[in-house]
């Protein structure tokens, strides 16, 4: 999803990836990666999604089989939009 992304003009792309393997095949995909790219931002980070926090600039979180339970994440990013209210999209 990370490489989709990078066919748009974000400002920056963040896969947060608590699997080591998971985590380490996207930073080699990211190395590879010579398709369309209109964003030269593109990061994997190995970290629990809770632990890496949520940025406060205006979001799109992909989620795709994301940890159980997902309540706290969501709550999570309620808190973050409460204190600093901003555009997030959810997928």
């Amino acid at each position: 999803m990370l490489l989709v992304a990078a066919g748009y003009p974000f400002k920056r792309i963040v896969g947060v990836e608590f699997a080591k393997e998971l985590h380490n095949i996207a930073v080699r995909n990211i190395q590879c990666f010579r398709g369309r790219c209109l964003c030269n931002r593109i990061e994997s980070i190995h970290a629990d999604a809770l632990a890496f926090g949520v940025p406060m600039d205006p979001l799109v979180i992909f989620l795709h089989n994301p940890l159980r339970p997902l309540v706290p994440l969501m709550e999570e990013i309620s808190l973050s939009l409460i204190a600093f209210p901003r555009d997030v999209w959810l997928v």
